[in-house]
């Protein structure tokens, strides 16, 4: 039972009037869960009680009894939203913890609450504990050690949805041993309690306490996870909940490929209500994915497809415009509808990009679209005038000029903007002098793309840079993936059968290694190296003049990762190389890991032979 009419209402008016509280905006848009908000049935819109003080108070006077105790429903909800309103004030600055407890009133109201713990329900028993927790009210306190004994006494007879409640606010507030307890014992029940899931709400909540839970019991979450999401005939799995589990997944950086399967296999081939088709659920999870390091090329052409159906630039902020553009380009998916809406968006004069934007589009484009020579006049007309140095930092400046040069349209005024001096400190923060045995990862890496820029100007523009930072050869490139050189030595081991007449691993001054050059003509003959001198795509070595029917070759081996999904082509890195390469002279043999069968011996120099005799057609 709650407290006697007249004391309570002075206290609730007193604090009410103070505070106005009653007016708080938006309780859904507060720090209790979405899970809770149907607990706040009796409140409007704003976080006002549908029914007042007053008319409370008007139905008790046509009942008038003094010794009548308060347990109608919505003043005890007006009580708690009260305590809840408190807090958010509390939380704002607009009333100090101090202030608040010398307040009679204020001791008047936790008096009615400690009172009444028993009366009220497991879900207003919660949420009341943690509006106290979040006015940082002593954990010593006698109410709130209060509120957490009845929270222990009730935990095994709490619903699983009220223990993931329960468990996702105090897992914050563990400074004291009743404290924890509380979040053992709410452990312990969730656990029991896993196969009473009911919905898709319940999964998302279990899986987003992640970072309080141990790994056997994730595990066991994620296999509830798995068993709903594959009751596809019986209960509907929105979409939303599928992209947040994937955000889940990322966020604690757990690739469970299951449950992965079960959300991209669930939205690639069952049926959703296209009104949950939501573009930034699409985007989040294409981004998950990304980052989980999962490629399903189905998932991508599905998901791709419904964007570019619901014209998804044209809603979408820019930073999830920005955050797919990156997915895609890590996952390799180099799919012309969504190039083409982003051209479309690009060339409307109307457009919002930000210069951040563009580099985004043109690194993007760079990486999977770099054989599109249509892109050079959007670029030029639509991109090159309205992005400036200034409006970008060192490092993404030097990827937008680097990414226009792998497209084949990079203005000459942009390759000298990073080849000077200046420049150059700012981007590798060090002098000019600094050895390249002591550069880190991302030094070299900047380094790399300057050679490439270099590259560019000296064999396409003709234009000789002479820039003393990046003159020099055998220049540091990057270690590839293992089953990259794995690949490499098995195709080496090959080459070496077939006669003295090769030279591996050559660096060029131009960012980029080649994997092994040899002279050869299509019935597989070779010449000495020795004799004819090895070029490695450097102007300045002297070579001999070659015979009739003979070519310069550049063997380069590829990975998986460096293969466009679903496409015979390259990432633009690559085409770069290979598109040097050929400026020079050199046939370029470019092997996949997937060209040569895993078989040994003869086999394998045969089919090698055949691809060499391949690349004279």
């Amino acid at each position: 039972m709650f407290l006697r009419l007249n004391p309570l209402k002075r206290c609730l008016n007193a604090l009410n009037c103070d505070l106005n509280v009653l007016s708080v905006k938006c309780i859904s848009n507060s720090v209790y869960s979405r899970g809770s908000d149907h607990l706040l049935d009796g409140f409007d819109g704003f976080g006002r009680p549908k029914t007042s003080t007053t008319d409370i108070c008007t139905d008790l006077k046509a009942n008038p009894n003094d010794n009548q105790f308060i347990s109608d429903r919505f003043f005890r909800k007006e009580v708690l939203q009260t305590v809840f309103s408190l807090s958010q004030n509390m939380v704002k600055g607009n009333r100090s913890l101090s202030e608040l407890i010398e307040s009679s009133d204020w001791q008047v109201l936790c008096q009615t609450i400690e009172d009444n713990v028993s009366h009220m329900k497991n879900r207003e028993l919660i949420n009341t504990l943690h509006s106290f927790l979040v006015m940082n009210i002593s954990a010593e306190d006698v109410l709130i050690q209060c509120l957490e004994n009845d929270i222990l006494w009730r935990a095994k007879h709490m619903t699983l949805k009220d223990l993931l409640v329960c468990l996702q606010y105090h897992v914050r507030y563990q400074t004291t041993d009743q404290q924890k307890r509380v979040v053992n014992e709410m452990i312990i029940n969730l656990v029991t309690k896993l196969d009473t899931a009911e919905d898709d709400d319940d999964i998302i909540q279990m899986l987003s306490l992640w970072q309080s839970l141990s790994p056997q019991i994730i595990e066991g979450m994620e296999s509830m996870a798995i068993e709903m999401i594959g009751r596809s005939n019986e209960r509907a799995f929105k979409l939303e909940s599928l992209s947040y589990i994937l955000v889940l997944l990322s966020q604690m950086n757990r690739r469970t490929k299951p449950l992965i399967d079960a959300v991209v296999n669930r939205f690639t081939y069952e049926s959703i209500d296209p009104i949950h088709y939501r573009e930034k659920y699409l985007i989040r999870m294409l981004s998950s994915l990304n980052q989980l390091n999962y490629v399903d090329i189905n998932f991508l052409k599905k998901t791709s497809d419904l964007l570019c159906n619901r014209k998804f630039l044209d809603v979408c902020a820019p930073s999830d415009r920005r955050d797919l553009l990156v997915a895609i380009s890590h996952s390799n998916w180099s799919y012309p509808r969504l190039l083409n809406e982003y051209i479309e968006k690009i060339t409307d004069t109307n457009n919002d990009f930000s210069p951040q934007d563009y580099l985004v589009f043109v690194s993007t484009a760079a990486r999977l679209h770099s054989r599109s020579n249509y892109l050079n006049e959007v670029l030029f007309n639509y991109v090159i005038p309205y992005v400036r140095r200034e409006d970008l930092d060192p490092h993404s400046w030097l990827l937008y000029v680097w990414s226009l040069s792998i497209l084949g349209c990079v203005p000459l005024i942009h390759v000298k903007s990073v080849m000077n001096h200046e420049f150059y400190n700012q981007l590798m923060n060090c002098n000019d002098s600094q050895s390249e045995d002591t550069l880190n990862y991302k030094q070299i890496i900047h380094k790399l793309k300057l050679l490439n820029i270099k590259g560019v100007a000296e064999l396409e523009m003709n234009e000789k840079i002479d820039f003393q930072p990046i003159v020099g050869k055998n220049h540091e490139t990057i270690k590839r993936e293992a089953t990259v050189e794995k690949f490499r030595k098995n195709v080496f081991k090959t080459l070496v059968t077939f006669g003295p007449n090769f030279e591996t691993n050559i660096s060029t001054p131009f960012g980029f290694s080649i994997d092994a050059e040899f002279i050869a003509n299509k019935d597989n003959e070779f010449l000495s190296l020795q004799e004819y001198g090895v070029l490695g795509a450097d102007p300045s070595n002297s070579v001999r003049d070659l015979p009739q029917g003979f070519q310069r070759c550049a063997l380069m081996c590829f990975g998986f990762k460096d293969s466009l999904l679903g496409e015979s082509g390259l990432i633009g890195t690559h085409e770069l190389s290979i598109r040097l390469l050929r400026r020079m002279g050199y046939n370029v043999i470019a092997i996949n890991q997937t060209s040569l069968p895993f078989v040994r011996g003869v086999q394998i120099n045969e089919r090698l032979k055949a691809i060499i005799n391949k690349s004279f057609d």
